[in-house]
């Protein structure tokens, strides 16, 4: 009976051991799937962030870079429209110096023909 006793102490002692190591087992194993868990939503809530933040600067970039194209075209244009400006009024000078010109040859035509006239007349 002693001995019945021993090997029924012996298999509840047995027992009571794997069954605290199967709850060990089981609790190690749910604390790492709820660190697991943890860590993936850590870092889902990163790579969220990471992404606005990534957003947010292509959104500034491209608000930059729209200002800078804005700002070129201006000058551009100031550019364009000073370079007209120049053409018309170096076209103005070329025209008024050919008008010039023409009275000028028209007056010394003119005093050729009188001086002649006047050579023909007295001679």
């Amino acid at each position: 009976m002693l001995k019945f006793r021993e090997e029924c102490e012996a298999r509840y002692k047995a027992d009571l051991e794997n069954e605290t190591r199967r709850l060990r087992d089981f609790e190690v194993s749910r604390i790492r799937m709820e660190e697991a868990a943890k860590y993936r939503d850590k870092m889902e809530s990163f790579r969220n962030e990471m992404d606005t933040i990534h957003l947010e600067k292509v959104k500034e970039l491209k608000s930059r870079e729209e200002n800078a194209m804005d700002r070129i075209k201006a000058r551009e244009s100031e550019l364009e429209k000073a370079a007209y400006q120049h053409r018309q009024s170096v076209l103005k000078e070329e025209e008024m110096m050919r008008l010039r010109e023409t009275d000028i040859k028209k007056t010394v035509e003119m005093e050729l023909f009188l001086v002649k006239s006047e050579k023909d007349r007295m001679g």
